[in-house]
């Protein structure tokens, strides 16, 4: 359906009479709130690119593990459905040796989804054996959307193919 820059879908008369009875305003209610109708069960791909990644210096813990505990800050850009840009928050217990590890990311994100622009912020997270991912998690932070994303709520995934393009996916709704 073409939408008009009114705002009202193409070919709609834009200017409504007087309802003659309660009934009738009920129904023009009725009307309008189908015109802003909820976005639902939505899957919107992309893939992305790390443009940088910086680590930052922690302290030494006094709890010692197996694993060391670093940080890192990150910028992605990311095009498909999922168009735009995000600054990431990123900790991870890692051995780069073997592979093995988990980590955990929060993204601000601004772009478009589907072609809703604005900004949201998700978390992700996951554990690598060296050979696979497991426990993956992807959320979309509640009230966090602004502009066309207002509303946005819902999962997701990460997923990096054998030839190593990196592909996220949200599943949303957008209200």
């Amino acid at each position: 359906m073409k939408i008009m820059a009114s705002g009202y879908p193409a070919g709609r008369v834009t200017r409504r009479r007087q309802p003659d009875s309660r009934l009738e305003a009920l129904v023009i209610l009725a009307e309008m709130s189908a015109e802003r109708a909820t976005v639902r069960n939505m899957r919107a791909i992309g893939t992305f690119d790390v443009a940088e990644f910086t680590a930052v210096p922690v302290p030494s813990p006094e709890v010692k593990t197996g694993l060391p505990v670093g940080f890192a800050t990150m910028r992605k850009t990311f095009t498909g459905e999922v168009d735009g840009r995000s600054e990431t928050l990123f900790t991870a217990a890692f051995d780069p040796a073997s592979g093995t590890g988990t980590y955990v990311a929060m993204e601000s994100f601004e772009g478009s989804v589907a072609g809703h622009a604005g900004t949201f912020n998700f978390v992700h997270s996951a554990t690598t054996t060296g050979q696979d991912r497991q426990a993956e998690f992807l959320a979309i932070v509640p009230t966090s959307g602004t502009g066309g994303l207002t509303g946005i709520r819902g999962t997701g995934g990460l997923a990096v193919d054998e030839d190593g393009t990196h592909s996220i996916w949200f599943d949303y709704d957008l209200s």
